[in-house]
């Protein structure tokens, strides 16, 4: 036996062991199917975790037509003779018809590329021919700005997928049957709600960088509209696949929102998203009772469970089956007692609050309208229902921020921490505080998406000031962010097509980015750190909003 029998034998074993451990898994055969390979760019860990990949995993499977399996990047580097393989069946990857990709965040982005490599299929759109799988990506990065993806995409889904992921199979069996060119399949699809095709769209640019004009090809929308579902009940987003191998394999998740009807203005997910939509107590009541099936916890996933108006009435619900909730973050100011009984009668010991700013100078600035008194006021109840540990998010470079602001960051973890000591005494120890420093990236869609970020030295600084302070406060523990690779996020949040040349330099450099800018003859600071003009056309403007 050769090394890359025995090593492509050990990807066979793993992948047959994860599939052993799961429930709802999809096993078809793909004779007469179109056969989708659904990636997504991180461990399976990671990806089993993201609700998206796993709603469009079970939506594509429940056609008849449709072949749908999944792909993630190995645990363990590949030898060179090695090719990345499929979950369920373990079929290499150019077989498939489609290779899908659901993308979430930017610091994925070098593993599509490490993906297709491995697959050996060419990285770019240009290069491929008819006989090569069609690469679709889609998820949150490809509605906010598809631009630094754009070469390596030869069609990208813009919003929601789940309104548009059956339009694309019925096309694409359509296509197949009429025996034409690849480039007729995409000039239909960049013509409907949804999609963005970006070979048909040619970025012309000022001598000075910024962009001049998008220019549309004929019989293509001029801008790309985004595909939104108006009424949430009319879908399910939950666990498709359950296991214990992920980061919340004790728990049932289900999507109750979707959006966000706050604006807070370093984030996207207002506009993303936008308008706000919730799922009625009704709608997910199945969901609940099939969840419970599986696992006695549900997870409630929304930017916020508490701005959902009934969400008493689906605490309620979850209970009264013998379940337990959880939630991820929330908004100090919408904490109720009622609320927290729900919390306390699962069992929740840790809450998740995130001020992002130290001063209420500053969260005014940020639309976060959360005064201290309020905070104190939030912690003293939710020690009371029982609860004593605490998760606290501030982010460091924001606009505006001053030296006042940053050192207001350890005055108010230290007021945190005595009103704490003050409701637990003589009733329960002292919980955890754990404060998570991150750097503030300006994002697409965010009403602070012309600013600059800061500079990487400053933010060293700001967060070694940071953790220095509070790293002696005793019950504290301080997380914080790498600058560095926050800036490398802001560059390809941020990025024009051009930056797509940096991202390919970065995976032929085996992920060494200094390398990279030195390879590539643009200057990464002028997408992360530049102030944008109020009347300069943005990367993202090829999106209708």
């Amino acid at each position: 036996m050769v090394l890359a029998d025995l090593v492509s034998w050990r990807q066979i074993e793993q992948a047959k062991a994860l599939i052993s451990q799961e429930q709802g898994t999809f096993i078809k055969d793909p004779g007469g199917r179109v056969s989708v390979a659904l990636v997504y760019p991180n461990r399976y860990h990671i990806g089993m975790s993201n609700l998206g990949f796993q709603t469009i995993y079970a939506l594509l499977n429940s056609r008849e037509d449709v072949v749908c399996e999944r792909v993630f990047i190995p645990d363990r580097p590949l030898l060179p003779q090695e090719s990345i393989i499929s979950l369920e069946t373990q079929r290499m990857l150019h077989e498939f018809d489609l290779i899908a990709f659901s993308v979430s965040y930017e610091n994925d982005y070098l593993n599509i590329l490490k993906v297709l490599d491995l697959a050996s299929v060419p990285l770019e759109a240009r290069e491929r021919t008819d006989n090569d799988p069609l690469v679709v990506i889609g998820g949150a990065c490809a509605g906010f700005n598809a631009e630094p993806l754009a070469n390596f995409a030869d069609l990208f889904v813009v919003g929601e997928g789940e309104r548009v992921v059956h339009e694309l199979i019925d096309h694409y069996i359509a296509w197949r049957r009429s025996e034409s060119g690849r480039e007729e399949l995409l000039k239909v699809l960049a013509g409907r709600e949804g999609f963005y095709v970006p070979r048909f769209y040619q970025i012309v640019y000022h001598d000075n960088g910024s962009i001049a004009g998008i220019e549309a090809a004929e019989g293509v929308l001029p801008r790309v509209s985004q595909a939104l579902i108006p009424d949430l009940d009319a879908y399910e987003t939950t666990t498709c696949v359950v296991t214990q191998n992920t980061e919340f394999g004790d728990m049932f998740l289900i999507e109750i929102s979707r959006g966000c009807r706050r604006s807070c203005a370093f984030c996207l997910m207002t506009n993303l998203y936008k308008p706000y939509r919730t799922r009625s107590p009704q709608a997910l009541l199945p969901s609940i009772r099939r969840g419970l099936s599986f696992r006695q916890r549900i997870g409630l996933i929304s930017a916020s469970a508490t701005d959902h108006p009934q969400i008493l009435e689906i605490c309620s619900q979850i209970l009264a089956e013998g379940g337990k909730v959880s939630v991820s973050s929330l908004r100090a100011e919408s904490i109720t007692p009622q609320f927290l009984d729900c919390l306390a009668a699962s069992g929740h010991k840790t809450i998740t609050l995130a001020p992002e700013a130290g001063s209420e100078r500053l969260r005014r600035y940020l639309g976060k309208a959360m005064s201290d008194e309020l905070i104190f006021d939030r912690l003293r109840q939710i020690i009371a229902h029982g609860i004593p540990n605490l998760k606290l998010y501030f982010m460091i470079g924001l606009p505006s921020e001053t030296e006042a602001d940053v050192e207001a960051i350890v005055s108010l973890v230290k007021k945190i921490r005595h009103t704490a000591l003050q409701a637990t005494r003589d009733k329960l120890s002292l919980g955890r505080i754990t404060v998570n420093l991150s750097c503030f990236v300006p994002k697409p869609l965010s009403r602070f998406e012309r600013c600059p970020m800061e500079q990487v030295e400053v933010l060293q600084s700001k967060l070694k000031f940071l953790a220095g302070r509070l790293n002696k406060v005793d019950n504290v523990q301080v997380l914080t962010d790498v600058p560095k690779w926050a800036f490398i996020q802001a560059l390809l949040a941020r990025g024009d097509r051009r930056v797509g040349e940096i991202l390919k330099q970065a995976h032929i450099q085996g992920g060494n980015w200094r390398r990279a800018f030195q390879c590539v003859n643009l200057n990464p600071h002028f997408y992360a750190t530049r102030q944008r003009g109020e009347q300069e056309i943005l990367p993202w403007d090829v999106i209708r909003r």
